[in-house]
């Protein structure tokens, strides 16, 4: 009888660990549908910006990388190391009174999704040297438009360097790519609870 018991109780572990293994990747594809779609939302504001303005947002401020970490307070707390020499970080304040002192309206700043990093980290990034950009988001799952930087981390970046690697794209050719088209516009299972997400965190 004991036995019984302990052959059940395994069973219904492997049952509850596979469970919670599909829960796991269905948010995350939810996750990775809207981590595009504000990959959209902020190629779309920084194409405008530089329509407007000439340039990209806080270009020409500094010839070494300037780095903005488009994050949550609870999400900074992963973000672990200190700037190197060889680099500034603009804080998240500057960078939106910059957008929209360009654009002349209110922005509004969207967020990983995730608030916690499970591998991936859960930020977005903004990147400008000189007279080019990269800003750059994660996902959990690979498409022909990212690049795998570790397992369930594959990176997807927008820019208007001329020379890229794979996973990198401009805006409009990222607009283009029918297999980015398919996937923002997937409908998540979970819409109601990704735009309680968003407007928690806006």
């Amino acid at each position: 009888m004991k036995r019984i018991r302990e052959v059940a109780l395994v069973f219904f572990m492997a049952i509850l660990l596979m469970s919670c293994v599909t829960m796991g990747r269905e948010y995350q594809r939810d996750a990775d549908i809207i981590r595009l779609r504000h990959l959209d939302y902020y190629g779309a504001l920084i194409e405008e910006f530089h329509a407007i303005t000439g340039c990209y947002p806080l270009q020409g401020d500094t010839a070494v990388p300037d780095y903005v970490y488009i994050a949550t307070p609870q999400q900074l707390k992963y973000i672990h190391g200190a700037i190197p020499n060889d680099r500034i970080e603009t804080n998240l304040v500057e960078f939106r009174a910059e957008l929209e002192q360009g654009l002349g309206r209110n922005v509004v700043l969207k967020f990983n999704p995730q608030q916690v990093p499970t591998g991936a980290p859960n930020f977005y990034g903004y990147m400008i040297q000189n007279e080019s950009y990269l800003f750059f988001v994660h996902l959990y799952n690979a498409y022909s438009f990212t690049r795998v930087v570790a397992r369930n981390n594959n990176i997807v970046e927008l820019t208007d360097i001329q020379t890229r690697k794979p996973g990198m794209s401009t805006y409009l050719e990222l607009l283009d790519n029918e297999d980015f088209q398919t996937a923002m516009n997937t409908a998540p299972t979970r819409s109601d609870w990704f735009l309680h997400l968003e407007e928690k965190y806006k």
